[in-house]
Order: C-alpha cells, then structure tokens, then sequence
C-alpha cells in the first residue's frame, strides 16, 4: 500500500490517504464508510477523521496535531504499523522544526510539506 502525507505546519493539519483512491471507480468509493471524532471533552480542542474501505485504511485527517492533537499518533496506531506511524510522526516533527513562523504571511499560509510512504 502507497500512502500519501500531507502537512500544513501553520495549522497543524495532517492528512494522509492510501493511493487506492487513485484507481477507485465511483462505485467503489461508495463502500467508503467514514469515522469522525469531534473534541473529545470541552477541554481539548482538536478534530480527526478515519475512512476504511473494505475495512482497510483508507484516509485519517487531524486538525491542530502540532499543539493541540498531541496524541494523534496514538489513535492512528490502532490502524497501521508502528513502524510507519513513527517514520510519520519524525517526518511531523521534522517539518515543524523546519517551519519559519516569523516568515510573511503568505509564506506561512502556503507552507505544505508532502510525502510518499510504501507500508
């Protein structure tokens, strides 16, 4: 499985999705069943979202994992690899050590960072 890795380090907005979607056809993508989560408690602030098709992952989304949704790895553990949740969370850390927030505003705003994963 392919998997593709999106980071918005000014929102902390990560997604990733498997390359399957690529060759979906339209009826396929209706076996997409969708999985949301909406701040646990009054105290966290924080959103994910998990896809399966087939039963298989498929697509996760979080908002805010650079300082509110610490814990994101944890919950995305429970459907992939280890090994592969870690080399995702470095490549988090990686990026956010690497994200100017002094920089105009337009550069932070655009600022995404992406990669290509084979589990």
């Amino acid at each position: 499985m392919k998997l593709m890795v999106s980071y918005r380090p000014m929102t902390g907005i990560l997604n990733i999705w498997n390359r399957i979607d690529d060759e979906l056809s339209e009826n396929d993508r209706q076996q997409i069943h969708t999985f949301h989560e909406y701040e646990k408690t009054e105290d966290d602030d924080w959103f994910y979202s998990l896809s399966f098709y087939n039963g298989d992952f498929h697509h996760f989304v979080a908002l805010g994992v650079n300082d509110k949704c610490e814990e994101w790895n944890l919950w995305l553990a429970q459907y992939l690899p280890d090994s592969v949740v870690a080399e995702i969370h470095a490549l988090v850390q990686k990026w956010d050590s690497e994200y100017d927030g002094d920089a105009d505003l337009r550069t932070r705003v655009l600022a995404r960072n992406n990669a290509e994963l084979e589990v």
